[in-house]
């Protein structure tokens, strides 16, 4: 019989998409991708407690995030649904993952949560029982169930494995005005959204980092309009390359840019070049599939 807990604390980690293309518009209304996506260090911390009365009691460090409607909430709500699990569940979310960036912030919180409520509760749930919750939760709800390096087609949600790669150093550079992803979906051309257009991501996903920066890298379909709003990171993005960065883009719709570096000082070197622009820097790393799952619970009362 599985032990049933008091508390749990975990790490709800970010992910960056190497790599990103729109194939076009679905008949579901929703757009047809090719993702490259990986988990990386910096993460969120949530904090899971059952509760003697019913209902959910959230609290965050984020004002801006709505208690009674947000990912978390709305996953715990599932959970219950699907499990018919009594009780209430206290929350507290201390977010250090960027809001409306394209680093998955929300969306790792949502899968983080339902793995950590199965661990609360003591229960034997199914990968693909999980699965089937987090897909209606948001596209990339699904990824952060697998987390390490994976494929993401359909909407994004239908995530396949992929082979694991070297430990890398990661830079974001964060403006200080967030992208809606509404918004960066209406700024693709008519012509991009609904012309099927072969997606480069199979050069990514049959690759390595070597070969990577040597080939033409994936590249995300909604750097165009975004580099219209922010052309100082198009030239950030080239520098970074430019300085011997694997790769460097536009993490899901924005407003991240990252930069991919094999070693320590030449992330640090690239944070310095753009030291004196109006960017919150974030230096983190790569975080490997076996890695993720075990870092997430960081404890158990």
């Amino acid at each position: 019989m599985p032990v049933k807990f008091h508390q749990i604390v975990l790490r709800s980690y970010a992910k960056i998409n190497l790599g990103l293309h729109i194939l076009g518009k679905r008949p579901d209304g929703y757009h047809e991708v090719r993702t490259v996506l990986h988990t990386v260090a910096l993460h969120d911390r949530l904090t899971l407690q059952r509760a003697r009365t019913t209902g959910i009691r959230f609290r965050s460090n984020v004002p801006e995030i709505d208690s009674l409607d947000n990912l978390v909430v709305r996953a715990i709500k599932v959970f219950q649904r699907e499990t018919g699990i009594p009780g209430g569940v206290s929350v507290s979310l201390e977010k250090a993952i960027p809001l409306r960036a394209g680093l998955g912030g929300g969306s790792s919180n949502a899968a983080t949560t339902l793995l950590g409520l199965v661990k609360l509760f003591g229960l034997d749930c199914s990968n693909s029982d999980l699965m089937n919750w987090a897909g209606p939760l948001g596209s990339d709800v699904p990824f952060f169930l697998v987390g390490g390096r994976a494929l993401g087609i359909g909407r994004g949600s239908e995530v396949y494995p992929l082979e694991e790669l070297p430990k890398r150093h990661v830079l974001l550079a964060i403006p200080a005005s967030g992208v809606s992803t509404a918004d960066a979906y209406a700024r693709l051309s008519l012509q991009l959204t609904n012309t099927h257009r072969e997606s480069m991501i199979p050069r990514f996903c049959s690759g390595c980092w070597t070969s990577l920066a040597q080939q033409n890298a994936p590249e995300n379909n909604f750097e165009a309009g975004f580099f219209e709003d922010f052309p100082h990171l198009r030239k950030v993005k080239s520098g970074w390359l430019a300085s011997g960065a694997v790769t460097a883009g536009l993490t899901g719709s924005g407003s991240a840019l990252f930069g991919v570096f094999a070693r320590k000082r030449e992330m640090e070197s690239a944070a310095s070049m753009v030291a004196g622009l109006d960017l919150r820097l974030i230096q983190t790393r790569t975080l490997r599939r076996t890695e993720y799952h075990s870092e997430i619970v960081e404890s158990l009362q």
